[in-house]
């Protein structure tokens, strides 16, 4: 998704999300992950760690301690109701089926279409639109190019070889052979529930190497 920055183009440095902390899903990541590296040892570097698994909402920048607090008092201010009125204090809960590409950069699991999925679309949106009232993140005025919110779980990114690396690898690239290679039973990744949504940093992490998380909150209020 594009990046929607709070303050001028600054790089983003946090994010809203819903983190999965499945480990059933983590285990049918790494299969997919291992079947994938296996014929493709160039793109080990490539692969997501499976206890990061989450689906982002929208990025922002918040680059000091005033405006991660203003985020932080948004996402605990408006996400409670917002859910409250979608989900009426049930988990939303989201099925991951097949695998598609953003470009030759980008291989993630989609999400089908039901009604949790269309819920969440919702309460996303609606979070998103409460952060551009109070200044957070910055609107689009132009009708056509609104943002819509489309989840996704990223498995592998070529950008993550060159961030472990500190330096960009030789050419490499999720290219459609890396799509065909999966067998229809990896591409189905289960059915997780929602319990949290979050605001975390994109630096630093915890001790057990999720994302460091500013504000935590569950989805069934």
């Amino acid at each position: 998704m594009a990046a929607h920055c709070g303050v001028g183009q600054m790089r983003p440095t946090h994010f809203v999300s819903f983190r999965i902390p499945s480990s059933e899903l983590h285990s049918r990541m790494v299969d997919l992950q291992k079947l994938v590296t296996i014929a493709r040892p160039e793109l080990a570097a490539c692969c997501v760690p499976a206890y990061r698994a989450h689906l982002t909402c929208f990025v922002l920048t918040a680059v000091d301690s005033g405006t991660q607090a203003a985020a932080s008092d948004a996402l605990i201010k408006y996400a409670p109701a917002i859910f409250h009125e979608q989900f009426k204090g049930t988990v939303p809960a989201i099925t991951f089926q097949g695998m598609s590409r953003f470009s030759d950069r980008v291989l993630y699991a989609e999400v089908i279409a039901d009604e949790d999925r269309e819920l969440l679309c919702r309460c996303v949106m609606a979070l998103r639109e409460r952060f551009v009232q109070e200044g957070l993140l910055q609107d689009d005025k132009k009708s056509e190019n609104r943002p819509t919110w489309t989840p996704h779980l990223t498995l592998m990114k070529t950008s993550a070889a060159w961030q472990r690396r500190q330096r960009r690898p030789p050419l490499i690239s999720l290219d459609d052979e890396v799509e065909q290679m999966i067998p229809e039973h990896l591409a189905q990744l289960g059915r997780h529930e929602i319990r949290h949504i979050e605001l975390c940093a994109m630096s630093g992490q915890n001790a057990d190497g999720y994302y460091k998380q500013l504000v935590s909150l569950p989805t069934s209020l």
